[in-house]
């Protein structure tokens, strides 16, 4: 046969190859179906979803030819508010065509509901019953060769009985999260339709009607009236005895605003590898328009569109409880606070980029021999921090407001626990205190950050001539100093103007400790610091999960309180504490999970390999190497500085990744900064 044969010899082509696979599915993989299950399921008509007309355009496969295109048109009316409230009705018309065939289906769908809307199980069971018919028409084929197939005369058509059986569960909760579960098998009425070839029984074209199975889980997280989550599985099979064959659908489906007025979703079907995305508006209450579009590498692109107007449930909502005025009245506290912490933490990070300018300037000036501009660049740095302050100040009004948020919702909340009242979102009240606490941990980042650029500042000499090195006092990187032997240290003699008196002395006090990890050693002293460093690769971080590092934290601070290096004149000045990490991926996840001590969720501010970073950790998620590591020195930092009365800003947190000639997986090290 000639190769160049027409686009309908393709189509032809793909039509029998859908006739003789056992296994395809005949009922369109209909994208809607994962967020409208009552399309194919008889069970889900009226009930807590009301009811409501929707109709829908499908089309598939854009690589195939136009006349080969499966496109599927289809009307669903469900009027069960007409009917009852545990009496479910509605019709479904439907017409898929593919190639040279179409399927016609009408249903009348019937459901009955167990248990009143009012319950939080539910269950609803439902059957459907109708007409499937089945048209060919090859009158209009035409093929190079008409000797290569046997061909079917003219249009025929054969019509036979539909109908099947669906099941709907569900729990739902006062605030309106559910888990559902929707089965159905819409074509349980099986036969073999027989398209006679030139009156000839054996020439005869077979067109299995096989049976079909839909399920989907789905599990709706409503956090609050505006805001929904939706995650969903959807399993479709077509399947006759001894063959089977189905795929699964993955989905995720976000909502926004009051009576999901948006919807964004997407999702991942495993059998061809395809990708899809969903969106849905509705520009008044009861009207949606949505659409979802689909990438196959093989086939092509795939897009649907539907429309649905939504009538009224009779007995209620999918929500079991609505808000009281308190609660309503907490809410808005709630959304007030979230929108206070969102505006002052881009104000942080307005601040931080004017600090990280104002240290580039300072870094500038280093190396500028000429006056004037060495003092320009100066004047730089100190406009930057002028405007960080600015910064600062103009964030205090948001959490002036999330503090009288704050106020107000206490009030609000002894009223609801006075009045035992029932919450629909009884997580509302530590929500709020969780954005306060973020604002407060956002104005303290601040002010560290502005402190230690000031301090900076004050270390960077005006004159040029100067032969001051610049050297911040807080971050200064840890360095490993060997012991001087230009001053023997007199053993036994404390003298705390010798490096090795003070190495000696820490040695033997460090040797006594008790239950000290088993490396713990004095790493480097010089005439301004000393260094302590000692191997740890748990992954915990706080002080009570890790009694070895605590046993040396509590040793040093009580070396710096009332040890002998005290009571000869030392004072620390101030403390950096270093993680080195050997393993470059700090963004590997670990074991560990923050349990929210630091607040929800946890800022720090630290440097990696020399450059400004801000850490931020959620409650209750996964640490990193890199997290963890911060959170270990972020723990002591909140120790010593407790303990040994020192600001914050004097306490900074090194992180260095990879640190490939430490021993271990993680190397923590302390600095003291002293001076006599």
């Amino acid at each position: 046969m000639n190769k160049t044969s027409s686009a309908v010899l393709l189509a032809i082509l793909f039509l029998i190859s859908m006739i003789t696979s056992l296994s395809a599915q005949q009922i369109p993989l209909i994208q809607a179906y994962s967020f409208q299950p009552k399309i194919l399921n008889p069970a889900a008509q009226g009930g807590a979803s009301g009811g409501g007309i929707l109709a829908l355009y499908r089309n598939q496969f854009s690589d195939l030819p136009t006349s080969a295109r499966p496109v599927t048109y289809l009307l669903q009316a469900d009027v069960s508010p007409l009917i009852h409230d545990r009496i479910g009705v509605g019709l479904l018309a439907m017409q898929d065509k593919a190639a040279l065939t179409k399927r016609t289906t009408v249903n009348g769908y019937f459901a009955y509901h167990l248990f009143p809307e009012q319950s939080p199980f539910r269950l609803s069971l439902g059957a459907n019953a109708g007409i499937l018919s089945q048209n060919m028409d090859l009158s209009t084929a035409t093929v190079n060769n008409p000797n290569d197939l046997v061909l079917v005369n003219g249009m025929q058509s054969k019509t036979q009985f539909d109908g099947g059986v669906g099941l709907q569960l569900q729990y739902v909760q006062d605030n309106g999260s559910r888990l559902q579960l929707d089965a159905s098998m819409p074509q349980l009425f099986t036969s073999n339709l027989s398209f006679a070839a030139d009156g000839n029984a054996t020439n005869n074209l077979k067109y299995d009607i096989l049976p079909h199975a839909f399920a989907s889980l789905l599990y709706r997280w409503q956090t609050s009236p505006l805001f929904a989550l939706e995650p969903n599985v959807v399993y479709r099979e077509s399947y006759s005895t001894g063959t089977a064959g189905g795929n699964v659908d993955l989905n995720l489906r976000l909502f926004f605003l009051e009576n999901d007025r948006l919807m964004v979703g997407g999702g991942y079907r495993l059998d061809v590898d395809g990708l899809h995305f969903q969106l849905g508006v509705k520009p008044i209450e009861n009207l949606q328009v949505f659409g979802a579009f689909e990438s196959h590498d093989a086939l092509g692109s795939t897009f649907e569109v539907g429309l649905q107007y939504q009538f009224g449930s009779l007995g209620g909502s999918s929500r079991r409880c609505t808000p009281g005025a308190d609660e309503t009245a907490l809410i808005q506290q709630r959304d007030a606070a979230m929108a206070a912490r969102t505006t002052m933490f881009q104000t942080a990070t307005d601040a931080k980029t004017e600090i990280a300018a104002a240290e580039n300037d300072m870094a500038m000036a280093q190396t500028i021999p000429d006056a004037q501009l060495r003092q320009s660049r100066l004047e730089s740095a100190d406009k930057h921090i002028r405007v960080a302050e600015n910064l600062q100040a103009l964030g205090q009004p948001d959490l002036q407001k999330g503090t009288s948020a704050l106020l107000q919702a206490e009030q609000i909340q002894s009223q609801l626990e006075a009045s035992n009242a029932k919450l629909c979102y009884p997580g509302t009240m530590e929500e709020i205190q969780a954005a306060v606490r973020d604002m407060r941990n956002i104005d303290r980042y601040m002010r560290d950050q502005i402190t230690a650029a000031k301090n900076r500042r004050g270390t960077v000499p005006a004159n040029p001539n100067a032969n001051a090195p610049y050297q911040p006092p807080v971050t200064t990187q840890p360095v490993t100093t060997q012991p001087t032997t230009a001053q023997p240290a007199v053993p036994g003699v404390l003298d705390v103007n010798n490096p090795n008196s003070i190495r000696q002395y820490l040695d033997k006090q460090l040797a006594a400790v008790p239950n000290k990890p088993a490396d713990a050693r004095v790493s480097g002293v010089s005439a301004s610091t000393f260094e302590i460093a000692f191997s740890d690769a748990e992954e915990q971080y706080g002080l009570v999960y890790l009694p070895q590092a605590k046993a040396v934290a509590d040793w040093l601070v009580t070396e710096l309180k009332r040890g002998d290096l005290v009571r000869q004149g030392l004072k620390e000045q101030y403390i950096t504490i270093a993680a080195d990490l050997r393993d470059a991926n700090v963004n590997t996840a670990t074991q560990a999970k923050y349990r929210g001590e630091f607040g929800n969720p946890f800022f720090a501010t630290y440097r990696l390999n020399g450059q400004d970073q801000v850490l931020e950790v959620p409650g209750n998620s996964v640490l990193t190497r890199g997290s963890l590591a911060v959170a270990k020195a972020y723990n002591l930092k909140r120790y010593f500085a407790s303990e040994l009365g020192l600001p914050e800003s004097a306490i900074q947190i090194e992180m260095r990744a990879p640190a490939l000639g430490t021993a271990a997986a993680q190397t923590t090290k302390i600095v003291v900064g002293y001076k006599k």
